[in-house]
């Protein structure tokens, strides 16, 4: 069995290794922040059709992904960041939004800490996930894209 799992990894492994054949329709793309800004607005979108289904879960996963997109798509777009660049801590990349003027610092702080207490604790279990919460938590995201988008002159295309 363990070979049989092993054998599976090493082949999704070459998988993504490889250039993929077909790019998902919208992302086939040049520009680093325009895709950023795609995956965000498709990641809105389906969090509010698995919120109907009662995913409540994946949904605020994919809130608080969409926010981090959102933001670094202004860092790309900004000058602030490269596009090769990986920022792996939530905090840093809220912390970089503050630092190029995209809201304060308080919000930054805030955003650090409502992923630390919700979306930490829907992921490993120790929150029950209802539905008013994340209906809720998905307001503020959609708010974040339009006037970072205004800003820039991008449209949200999904």
């Amino acid at each position: 069995m363990h070979d049989d799992i092993q054998d599976l990894l090493k082949k999704a492994e070459r998988t993504f290794e490889g250039s993929p054949g077909t790019i998902e329709e919208g992302l086939d793309v040049d520009d680093a922040e325009l895709v950023q800004l795609r995956r965000a607005c498709r990641l809105l979108e389906v969090g509010s059709n698995l919120l109907d289904q009662g995913y409540y879960t994946v949904v605020i996963e994919s809130a608080f992904v969409a926010i981090e997109r959102t933001i670094q798509f202004r860092l790309i777009h900004d000058g602030a960041m490269s596009a090769a660049e990986v920022i792996s801590s939530h905090q840093r990349l809220y912390q970089r939004g503050a630092e190029i003027g995209l809201y304060d610092d308080a919000f930054g702080a805030d955003l650090a800490e409502l992923w630390n207490r919700n979306r930490t604790k829907t992921y490993y279990g120790k929150f029950e996930a209802k539905a008013s919460p994340f209906r809720a938590g998905m307001k503020p995201t959609n708010s974040i894209q339009p006037p970072t988008m205004a800003r820039t002159g991008f449209q949200r295309n999904l």
